[in-house]
């Protein structure tokens, strides 16, 4: 079996605090840009694709030197964030060849997430995939790559109960206020944002029957979104000071690159509050709450990273589904591989088809030339059985390339194609023609 040239550098939830994640966290609009510039950075990465979510920064890339396309990555890494290297060197983590490979898949899967099995993570390697592929910055091998990553994530999904009983980082964020608030109905809640994570926010506080849900975002159509389908209230930006005074529970998730509720808003209305506790959760990444604001009597903030510590109701089920995901990724890590084995024979089969074709044509055209009196209804015949007949041969001859090439054979048995059949060298000839 032959050796993929993949790699991947990461740091996750399971290595990083939220206090390093969300400085290496990369804006999804940045990302086409920071791809291509990796790739003309660094020659050694022929391939790149980044995953960068609030959980995760993970950097794919093929290279033809396992060594220096790390020290490409780390050095890449240190240019596009804020932190040196040594920083974040304890908190990194490798994968090379097929142990890169099959962790792609472990993602996919649902395996790795904070929230074994949770919905999000598949459609943002789906998504990560794709703004790769439109910044021209993947390949052959990371394009069939992350396209069977996405398939063993469907697989997983369908096939086993990875995704039963399971919850997002928006319903974990509520179940989390129900610990600290007590019972919702009684509790008027805000939820600032309006992307995916703040509708799933406001909908996980409908189902568990909040007293009132008000929306909240820079853009008041994208919060009145939100509100029309949980019922709930509409506020300007320029009312947060009054939502501070008056809610029970603020969960915030904007996009914002700096903190948008500082200690000082806060403080402000502390007394307009008359002693009413205020929970804060922050499920963004850059986080969205100011540190200052956890100092403050009277007001307590939840990070991304305190979820673990909330009861997940379905873990034991999914849990006990973990085999049956971890034989799925098996499966698919070896159709990969034998994928990528096979591309050492696909040029010789390509070449062998296009001689005996253009044999089997050369004959055809002879054979009805002295056959002048078929009708274009017979010639067609006479081609068509050329054509099954070259087909019919070359079937078995392809398939055993293929076999040899899965077993680690086939240069071996692609030269001696090419040498029975006179066809030229592909293989060990270089773009100068010496060998």
């Amino acid at each position: 079996m032959n050796i993929v040239p993949v790699i991947s550098l990461g740091l996750s939830h399971h290595t990083a605090p939220i206090e390093i994640r969300e400085c290496v966290w990369i804006q999804e609009a940045a990302l086409p840009d920071t791809l291509k510039q990796l790739r003309n950075e660094y020659s050694i990465l022929q391939e790149v694709a980044i995953i960068s979510t609030c959980n995760r920064l993970e950097i794919y890339a093929v290279v033809d030197d396992l060594s220096h396309g790390y020290e490409a990555l780390e050095d890449g890494l240190s240019c596009i964030q804020p932190l040196s290297t040594n920083n974040l060197q304890a908190y990194l983590y490798h994968y090379a060849e097929a142990d890169a490979v099959e962790h792609l898949m472990a993602v996919a899967a649902g395996l790795d997430s904070m929230i074994l099995g949770e919905p999000q993570i598949l459609g943002q390697v789906t998504e990560s995939f794709r703004i790769a592929q439109q910044a021209g910055t993947t390949g052959a091998i990371l394009s069939h790559l992350f396209t069977q990553a996405i398939h063993t994530g469907k697989r997983a999904r369908h096939e086993t109960a990875i995704s039963q009983h399971t919850t997002s980082i928006s319903h974990a964020a509520v179940r989390l206020a129900q610990q600290h608030i007590g019972n919702l109905a009684s509790a008027d809640t805000t939820v600032i944002g309006a992307g995916e994570m703040a509708r799933l926010a406001a909908r996980a506080l409908q189902m568990h029957k909040a007293k009132s849900i008000t929306c909240i975002n820079r853009t008041r159509s994208n919060a009145e979104a939100i509100a029309r389908h949980v019922d709930g209230h509409i506020k300007d930006w320029a009312q947060l000071p009054e939502i501070y005074a008056t809610t029970d529970m603020i969960i915030v998730a904007t996009g914002a690159q700096q903190p948008i509720i500082h200690a000082s808003d806060i403080e402000a209305v502390l007394d307009l509050r008359k002693g009413n506790l205020l929970a804060i959760i922050d499920i963004a990444v850059p986080r969205n709450v100011d540190t200052a604001v956890k100092q403050l009597s009277g007001v307590t903030v939840y990070d991304i990273d305190d979820l673990h510590s909330i009861i997940d109701y379905g873990f034991a089920q999914r849990q006990a589904t973990i085999p049956q995901v971890k034989t799925i990724i098996q499966e698919e890590l070896t159709r990969f591989m034998m994928w990528y084995d096979s591309r050492i024979v696909v040029p010789v089969i390509a070449d062998l088809r296009r001689k005996v074709k253009a044999v089997a044509q050369h004959e055809v055209e002879q054979t009805l030339q002295q056959l002048d009196s078929l009708d274009a209804r017979e010639q067609a015949i006479v081609n068509q059985l050329a054509h099954r007949i070259v087909n019919k041969i070359l079937h078995e001859p392809t398939t055993r390339l293929k076999t040899q090439a899965a077993s680690g054979n086939g240069q071996h048995h692609a030269q001696v194609v090419r040498e029975l059949f006179a066809l030229e060298d592909k293989i060990t000839k270089t773009n100068d023609g010496n060998q």
